[in-house]
């Protein structure tokens, strides 16, 4: 058997794990018996080598790892718009004269990365009426956020003016009540 093949099959299964206790001790014995000082320090020149090439290796791989990350990361943030919430799904449905249904509504929720339609079915319920949509309510927090979710859809509705149009006037009378809610305080 020749020699580089040994000591490079040695390094190589010492590196691995492969020669554990007495396996290991018995490897080593063999080697020591048949070389001499300067195959010795060749070993050592060898096993440094392999030591620099193990770490380059490694901070390769983490180099990698750290590149995929980014990318990754890159990705997700440039093709995942951020997620509507299910009351705004909703309003567009409305607004866009679609019907939300129990039979329809986990369909819909799953197009907008939702878990299930069970909320989006009772938002859609909420906001048929339009004065339960508008401002039938006096709670001044529940007509605010009404507001601010119909603000938000505006411009998700650039494709469809009618729809758009319709949202605008609803934003526009809900200010109007707003002002005069604040004038009567």
């Amino acid at each position: 058997m020749d020699n580089e093949t040994t000591v490079k099959d040695f390094f190589q299964g010492v590196s691995k794990g492969n020669y554990v206790g007495l396996d290991m001790i018995h490897r080593v014995e063999n080697f020591t018996s048949h070389f001499n000082k300067d195959k010795v320090l060749q070993l050592e020149s060898d096993l440094q080598h392999f030591e620099e090439e193990e770490e380059r290796a490694t901070q390769e791989r983490k180099l990698r790892r750290d590149q995929l990350r980014e990318v990754i990361t890159k990705i997700k943030q440039s093709t995942v718009p951020n997620k509507l919430e299910q009351p705004q799904i909703a309003l567009m449905h409305i607004y866009e004269k679609k019907i939300i249904s129990k039979d329809n509504a986990d369909a819909i929720a799953l197009s907008y990365g939702h878990k299930s339609g069970n909320r989006l079915y009772n938002c859609y319920c909420a906001y048929c009426n339009v004065q339960d949509r508008t401002g039938g309510s006096e709670k001044e927090k529940k007509f605010k956020n009404n507001l601010q979710k119909i603000k938000s859809v505006i411009p998700l509705l650039v494709h469809n003016n009618e729809a758009q149009q319709w949202a605008m006037r609803e934003a526009g009378e809900m200010e109007k009540k707003e002002k005069e809610y604040a004038q009567r305080k």
